[in-house]
C-alpha cells in the first residue's frame, strides 16, 4: 500500500503514536476524546482511499496509556509507539 508523505517535526522527549485505522466518519472524533485530557505536541491526520494514517506526538510519560487506548478503537488497524 502507498500512503502519502506525512511530515510532522518530532519534539526533543516526546514520544509518537502511529496509527493506521479504517477510514470511517467518527474515527478522528473518537481518537480526539481519548487525546482531549493529554498534552499534544502534534497532530497529523491523512486518509487515502479506505484507511487513515494518524500520527500523534504527546508527554512521554503518558505515550502507553493512550496507544493502549487508541489501539482499542473498532477503528483502529494497527497501532504503534515510536520512543
Amino acid at each position: 500500500m502507498n500512503l502519502p508523505e506525512v511530515h510532522l517535526p518530532s519534539t526533543k522527549g516526546a514520544h509518537r503514536i502511529l496509527n493506521f485505522h479504517q477510514n470511517v466518519p467518527g474515527v478522528l472524533r473518537d481518537i480526539n476524546n481519548i487525546l482531549s485530557g493529554y498534552n499534544v505536541g502534534g497532530q497529523v491526520l491523512v486518509t487515502q482511499g479506505k484507511v487513515g494514517y494518524l500520527i500523534v506526538e504527546l508527554d512521554s510519560a503518558m505515550s502507553d496509556e493512550v496507544k493502549t487506548q487508541i489501539a482499542q478503537l473498532k477503528a483502529s488497524i494497527k497501532t504503534r509507539l515510536l520512543y
